[in-house]
């Protein structure tokens, strides 16, 4: 199977002396089988056992065995990228306003007018995520161990004319800005 994304002349056998096996009638379904096998897993096979292997060093392998029996793929995901829609009103409700009341109500008039993409532009600028966590902003992840919460915070920048953000504290830094 040529393999165009990334070496154009670069061929690929399916299964040892696949190359000599003329796809027919007869054995199609199995071809189509192990090409999708090897689109979808096995191009990306390093990279998942990279990731079982850290995965694996920080999660003792009794809690593993745990997690797997107990969590689904879905589940693990969703622990794992957060919540795919972004509540605006629960975004606002568990923040931390440190600027003008004016400015602050600016803020929030501008990101209620975001399209989604936006607003996960800015909260991936200002945490580091653009998902919030399972559970919601209140559970918005902190630095330091595991189980803090860094609530989202909106303070002024008085040494810059652009809003600057520090993901390891959740934490918008706004300029003055005025209507």
């Amino acid at each position: 199977v040529p393999q165009p994304d990334v070496f154009p002349e670069a061929r690929h056998e399916l299964h040892p002396g696949g190359a000599q096996v003329p796809v027919t009638e007869d054995n199609k379904v199995h071809y189509i089988e192990l090409l999708c096998d090897t689109r979808m897993r096995g191009a990306v096979s390093q990279q998942v056992g990279a990731m079982l292997q850290g995965v694996r060093s920080i999660v003792p392998e009794d809690v593993w065995c745990q997690i797997q029996r107990l969590v689904t793929p879905d589940e693990l995901d969703l622990l794992i990228g957060g919540l795919t829609a972004i509540d605006v009103v629960d975004w606002r409700s568990n923040s931390v306003a440190e600027v003008e009341p004016e400015l602050w109500e600016m803020f929030w008039a501008v990101v209620v007018n975001f399209s989604e993409a936006q607003q996960k532009w800015l909260l991936e600028f200002t945490t580091g995520s653009p998902a919030p966590p399972v559970g919601g902003f209140a559970q918005l992840p902190g630095y330091g161990n595991i189980g803090t919460v860094q609530r989202f915070t909106v303070m002024k920048n008085l040494n810059s004319t652009l809003p600057v953000a520090s993901t390891c504290f959740n934490t918008l830094y706004l300029p003055k800005y005025s209507c």
